[in-house]
């Protein structure tokens, strides 16, 4: 639609108007002079047109942007943007009003496509039991669903920052990568695995996210992130990893998981220089447990055994149950000399068995061989030496008499 000029007197009668103005009313040059502007409106739009007319009178200030519906004789009912401002005469009086109109037809069915998009995607995402949100280029957040307001307990999640919920080891991998991406244009859906700084009892939360680029104008705008909850499979999957590497009885770590953290260990001694003490430990006197008073109380032994380990030796040492009735604690860069570390370890046995009033004491064979990094060995290798001191041990014991039982 060409933009229409007109003018009209303070009754809002057309006194004036270009090719336009009649194309789109429909009307012809003699029946449109003259014409008030109510003729062309409905009783809503000629209450808003009038209300527009009056202000500028009284103010003498231009009105921009009014939208209303001028009716059509030909078109019915046409959505237009007009500007209102006040005629003088030569004497400043007040005569009449003039002004453009545009059709915006175009423009308020993008709109109305627009509103019904956003209501479709609001519906979409207040009902959705994945968590969704909206953060700006800045990291604040601009938009949550119930699902993501729910895992933030009450907080006011607009308008926080998306590293308020995230442990600070994720923020690095996650947040400051997936934001460069986007500063240079990224516009790939990413799928990665994230927790949140929350637990469900002592366990964190884990969530599969799937983020998307947002864009206005052609210019990334934002994230939109959708979160599914993934704790539990990450509970069952942890589950399984624990099973692999931990003595199901003792809670112990068994064999497998002693050598791939051992091994781990060894690297980081040669990296920083530091020593290590591995205890080979052999509980003395298991088979006449078992063929004495059953293997339930073997089992109990070695549960008892597991626990004077744990109380011996730091949260930081990986101590294990190698199999059977043999036991391994590798010590990394100790203050104490491995005297000291014995003697506490005879001490809480020497606990465990005046607690108890079964008939036969836990005794253990004990080696222990220490790993320098200037000199470095395989684990298997250490385990060797070790394991060959605690044999010594274990053989003067029985050479002595000293048995456990």
């Amino acid at each position: 639609m060409e933009e229409a000029y007109y003018e009209v007197d303070l009754k809002g009668n057309l006194t004036f108007f270009n090719a336009a103005a009649v194309t789109n009313l429909g009307y012809t040059d003699k029946l449109m002079m003259g014409l008030n502007f109510r003729e062309y409106v409905d009783g809503e739009n000629a209450n808003k047109v009038f209300e527009a007319y009056n202000r500028v009178f009284l103010t003498g200030e231009s009105v921009k942007g009014l939208d209303w519906e001028l009716i059509s004789k030909e078109s019915g009912k046409i959505p237009v943007e007009s500007s209102i401002s006040l005629i003088r005469d030569v004497k400043g009086k007040p005569v009449g009003f003039r002004g453009i109109i545009r059709d915006i037809t175009e423009r308020k069915r993008a709109e109305e496509a627009l509103r019904e998009s956003e209501e479709k995607f609001r519906n979409l995402t207040e009902t959705a039991q994945d968590a969704i949100v909206t953060i700006n280029m800045n990291g604040m957040i601009t938009y949550a669903n119930p699902a993501a307001k729910a895992l933030a307990e009450g907080m006011a999640v607009v308008g926080m920052a998306l590293k308020d919920f995230l442990p600070p080891d994720s923020v690095e991998h996650y947040y400051d990568q997936i934001f460069d991406l986007l500063s240079r244009g990224f516009s790939e859906t990413l799928s990665y695995e994230s927790k949140i700084i929350k637990t469900r009892g002592d366990y964190p939360l884990y969530f599969d996210v799937k983020s998307s680029t947002l864009w206005n104008r052609g210019e990334p705008s934002g994230i939109l992130l959708v979160a599914r909850d993934a704790t539990d499979r990450k509970r069952t999957e942890e589950e399984i990893r624990m099973m692999a590497v931990v003595d199901t009885m003792t809670g112990l770590y068994n064999r497998r998981g002693f050598i791939s953290l051992a091994e781990q260990q060894i690297k980081t001694a040669i990296r920083a220089d530091k020593k290590m003490l591995l205890f080979f430990i052999d509980l003395d006197g298991l088979k006449f447990i078992n063929d004495t008073w059953g293997h339930e109380e073997g089992d109990r032994t070695l549960k008892r055994t597991s626990i004077i380990l744990k109380n011996t030796f730091r949260d930081s040492d990986i101590v294990a149950r190698l199999g059977g009735d043999e036991f391994a604690a590798l010590v990394f860069d100790s203050p104490e000399l491995p005297e000291v570390i014995l003697k506490r370890l005879h001490s809480r046995t020497d606990d465990e068995n005046a607690a108890s009033d079964l008939p036969y004491k836990i005794s253990m064979s004990i080696g222990v061989a220490d790993y320098d990094p200037s000199v470095p060995c395989s684990i298997h290798e250490l385990m060797s030496r070790a394991d060959q001191l605690m044999y010594n041990q274990k053989k003067g014991k029985k050479q002595a008499g000293k048995y456990p039982v």
